[in-house]
């Protein structure tokens, strides 16, 4: 049996919503408007990436998931090219309905990728959710 959870993600630029999916189950992001400025050595122009996605409510081979008890953390993956997410970041989810978990970046400018995945209670890793991209 597959612990393997599948995720649709969606980005709200602005006020406006995009919406890609993708298998069974469902998780959701959004990146509003960056916010500009300079940060840190050289004045490198940063701006925030807001992401806020739902969690799956079933399994790839269709088995029911609870996320207030079978999801113990996501995994935010990123990166500067298409499918090279060359750094993550560990989320801890929202565990009360609706299950909606925000997270928010700052980051260089620049065009980036995302993608997220959730851990279980027994350790297993879904599959990535659909790829997103935004530039800073």
């Amino acid at each position: 049996m597959s612990f393997k959870k599948s995720f649709t993600i969606f980005f709200i630029l602005s006020s406006f919503i995009v919406f890609a999916g993708c298998g069974a189950g469902s998780t959701s992001a959004s990146i509003p408007s960056n916010n500009g400025g300079s940060g840190g050595a050289g004045g490198t122009t940063r701006g925030t990436v807001t992401l806020t996605w739902n969690a799956p409510t079933a399994r790839t081979d269709g088995t029911s998931l609870n996320p207030a008890t079978d999801i113990t953390t996501y995994k935010l993956y990123y990166g500067t090219s298409s499918g090279n997410f060359t750094q993550h970041i560990d989320v801890t989810p929202n565990l009360t309905a609706p299950y909606t978990t925000t997270y928010t970046l700052t980051l260089a400018s620049g065009t980036y990728y995302f993608t997220v995945t959730d851990v279980d209670t027994s350790g297993q890793e879904s599959s990535d959710s659909q790829e997103v991209m935004k530039t800073i």
